[in-house]
């Protein structure tokens, strides 16, 4: 595993709880209702599926995600799409900083 992707993962969840805590200090309803749907919890998947975007590192993405499916998976259906949501956000986010970041490494190779 790239360990890239564990830093770019580590950057992400710390703007993610910077982001989350100046949202519950302004008068955007909408930023706060986001960060409150992503809760703390779900940084840490988002973290690493925008690590795997941005490092095109499909075992960790593939391991992020059974992971977070074998956890939630009991709790029921809605919990399961919260929960697998965050991963394909920062998937795309991470796809699309790939293609705009210089020295990233290309989908193709």
């Amino acid at each position: 595993m790239k360990a890239q992707a564990f830093v770019i993962a580590l950057i992400t969840m710390s703007l993610s709880l910077i982001l989350a805590a100046v949202a519950h200090h302004t008068p955007s309803g909408a930023l706060v209702t986001v960060m409150d749907w992503l809760s703390f919890w779900a940084f840490l998947p988002f973290g690493l599926a925008v690590g795997c975007g941005v490092t095109n590192s499909k075992p960790l993405l593939i391991a992020t995600t059974v992971v977070t499916v074998l956890i939630v998976a009991p709790r029921g259906i809605p919990t399961l799409s919260r929960a697998l949501a965050p991963i394909g956000a920062g998937l795309l986010i991470g796809t699309g900083l790939q293609r705009t970041l210089p020295g990233a490494p290309d989908e193709r190779q």
